[in-house]
């Protein structure tokens, strides 16, 4: 009787989930105007229902200087005004993975942010039976 029942938890062991699917990996990279920027996007990465949170990281921070050029139109005046110095910004990468979430799963998420035409279409699909 106990090697039926050690058969039994080990059947069960075995036929345990398979672990989830890896999911895409999405890079994000640009420039903010502080640190406080980068770390706030950070934050609504982690929290969107649309990535793993657990996922996301910040690969690299580093201020920088502006790569924004200003030019001043020609002008009459004999005296050039100094053209002012940009002041430096952040340059950044983060990545994460997509969530497992399907698009049907996201729809009330979809909907509040204005993604009508995609629930839409889930919607035709879910009718016509394709999810």
């Amino acid at each position: 009787m106990l090697q039926q029942h050690q058969k039994i938890q080990k059947g069960i062991k075995e036929q345990a989930a398979a672990p989830p699917k890896p999911t895409a990996t999405v890079s994000f990279s640009g420039t903010a105007d502080s640190y406080g920027q980068v770390n706030d996007f950070l934050l609504l990465l982690q929290n969107s229902p649309f990535f793993q949170g657990e996922k996301t990281k910040l690969i690299s921070a580093t201020k920088k200087a502006n790569p924004t050029r200003l030019e001043l139109q020609e002008s009459r005046s004999t005296l050039a005004p100094d053209i002012p110095e940009l002041p430096q910004v952040v340059e950044y990468k983060i990545e994460t993975n997509l969530s497992p979430l399907g698009a049907s799963e996201l729809l009330p998420q979809l909907k509040s942010q204005g993604a009508i035409g995609l629930v839409d279409r889930i919607e035709t699909l879910t009718e016509k039976g394709v999810f």
